[in-house]
């Protein structure tokens, strides 16, 4: 590890913060939807014009927006994570968004002192971190699924950690 790659680790909070700005405001979920210029977006969202031009410059330069000549569109293999429906990851967006205002708020007192603050959940937090869950477990089963091989396995119960990591050393 040098200087550079503690800068890049520690500015790496940006891209985060700017993906779930637009995935928590209805830019990645408008985008998803087609290509629009970022005067379009701002007046049909009703953003401010030069944040909403700087968002998306930053989204295009993280790789999630593509530029064509109507404007700038969610990439295609992510149209399914943003579009509205059952794929939709805003509800993960906004668990990890509340995840990491938590971390951020009781990780130096965890280090100091041991204990980390125990605060129940409502149903209504119950119910959206069921649904963040829900929204990118179907998605990553589908990657998991695809990348291992199961012959010989008789029941879903036995494929096991180990069983993933021989598979991968094979590879």
């Amino acid at each position: 590890m040098d200087i550079h790659g503690l800068q890049r680790i520690l500015w790496n909070f940006a891209d985060f913060q700017v993906i779930i700005a637009a995935g928590r405001s209805g830019l990645l979920r408008y985008l998803a939807q087609g290509a629009a210029t970022s005067d379009e977006a701002a007046a049909d969202l009703g953003f401010e014009p030069l944040a909403c031009r700087k968002v998306m410059a930053a989204l295009s330069a993280l790789g999630l927006l593509r530029r064509d000549a109507d404007g700038f569109r969610v990439v295609d293999d992510l149209v399914p994570l943003f579009a509205e429906g059952e794929g939709d990851i805003a509800p993960f967006l906004e668990h990890l968004r509340n995840m990491s205002m938590s971390w951020g708020e009781h990780l130096q007192g965890w280090l100091e002192t041991g204990e980390w603050p125990s605060t129940p959940r409502t149903r209504e937090q119950v119910a959206v971190f069921g649904s963040a869950m829900r929204a990118i477990g179907s998605h990553t089963a589908r990657l998991v699924a695809g990348a291992m091989d199961l012959r010989g396995v008789e029941r879903l119960l036995a494929v096991s950690y180990t069983h993933l990591r021989a598979h991968e050393t094979e590879a």
